[in-house]
């Protein structure tokens, strides 16, 4: 019936319209994150584009909150901020919670806890858990 090929047509445009949407979007914050949180977000997708991830990162970088990794982020156990150590019951816990994988500033060094370095780039490491 004509009605249904009106709603199917409307349909088709407004999943266009979204969808170029939610590109200008990913595009909006991708150039708003420096060229390091840009370089960390390639480097998760190259090595684990579709795993769980702990992030050990300074509060003001959003990577782990809002960006291309945030839904791949789990969430450290209640009390872990930047500046304390961090141990190997917390990267337990983040096992626990699904995360295969570490990112990490390595402006802090290296992780004090046994984890095997993947790769690097720009200030950020990647380490299997």
């Amino acid at each position: 019936p004509p009605a249904s090929r009106l709603l199917v047509g409307i349909g088709l445009v407004l999943l266009m319209a979204l969808w170029s949407g939610f590109q200008a979007g990913g595009d909006y914050v991708l150039r708003n994150q420096s060229p390091d949180e840009v370089a960390a977000v390639a480097l998760v997708r190259a090595f684990a584009p579709n795993e769980l991830l702990a992030t050990h990162l300074p509060a003001r970088v959003a990577l782990a909150n809002y960006s291309a990794l945030a839904h791949q982020v789990v969430a450290w156990p209640e009390g872990l901020r930047d500046g304390r150590t961090l141990t190997a019951a917390d990267l337990a816990a983040a096992r626990q919670r699904g995360a295969t994988y570490l990112l990490w500033d390595t402006a802090a060094g290296s992780p004090p806890v046994s984890a095997t370095f993947v790769a690097t780039s720009g200030r950020y490491g990647l380490y299997r858990l």
